[in-house]
């Protein structure tokens, strides 16, 4: 690998749809004229050596944190590489809600808690369908690289969804933005090097190729 070659790894611990998610981050680097090597691996040894972390997700909460911590050393590996070396980290659907403290599927169960708040199920009360699937506008909250506030013919804020949580977050600054499901919910999180988006962006075409575009080019300088 090159000094400018970044290896960009999807984690995988057995959830996630992970042939469109890589589909979807070659076709941004190409779009994007970025060299780069897309891994998909479940050893911490390649995690620690990356320049971009991905984490997806698809199903339950418990499962997916269960399989997680069931590979030596993952858990710490990403704890190191993501809050110490400061990796690029991006959570999609299940590996967004895993930032949180906590979630309340099934269980109370623990979470990464890099970006505290908790995960609990859409209301009842709110007499929506559940699970949300379907597209849905993107509205960023503050100006981020990876949301631009300005759009156009070619960048359009609409997303695709499938999930039953959503998730709290503690601190408002760290809302990146929302979309309209009844109330306002958030789908995008952010702490510095840490984003996590609870739509699909290998589903989400020409816009979802963008922010994956928009990923791999994120510079150290977090905005």
């Amino acid at each position: 690998m090159s000094n400018n070659k970044l290896k960009v790894v999807i984690i995988d611990y057995g959830s996630g749809n992970l042939r469109s998610v890589v589909s979807a981050f070659e076709m941004a680097a190409r779009m994007g004229s970025i060299n780069c090597d897309v891994v998909v691996t479940n050893k911490p040894d390649d995690v620690s050596d990356s320049n971009k972390i991905i984490l997806p997700g698809v199903g339950n909460y418990f499962d997916c944190f269960k399989q997680l911590s069931s590979i030596p050393n993952m858990i710490d590996t990403l704890n190191y590489s993501v809050k110490i070396k400061l990796t690029h980290f991006l959570g999609i659907c299940v590996g967004m809600q895993l930032l949180s403290s906590f979630s309340l599927e099934e269980k109370k169960t623990c979470g990464l808690n890099w970006i505290p708040g908790s995960v609990t199920k859409i209301p009842s009360s709110w007499n929506v369908r559940v699970p949300h699937i379907g597209w849905n506008l993107i509205k960023p909250i503050n100006n981020h690289f990876l949301f631009p506030t300005t759009t156009s013919n070619n960048f359009n804020h609409s997303a695709y969804f499938i999930h039953s949580y959503i998730y709290k977050v503690l601190n408002p600054s760290n809302i990146l933005a929302s979309t309209s499901f009844y109330k306002d919910i958030t789908v995008a999180v952010c702490n510095k090097n840490i984003i996590g988006v609870q739509f699909h962006p290998e589903k989400s075409h020409n816009f979802g190729i963008m922010f994956c575009k928009n990923f791999l080019l994120w510079s150290n300088k977090f905005e």
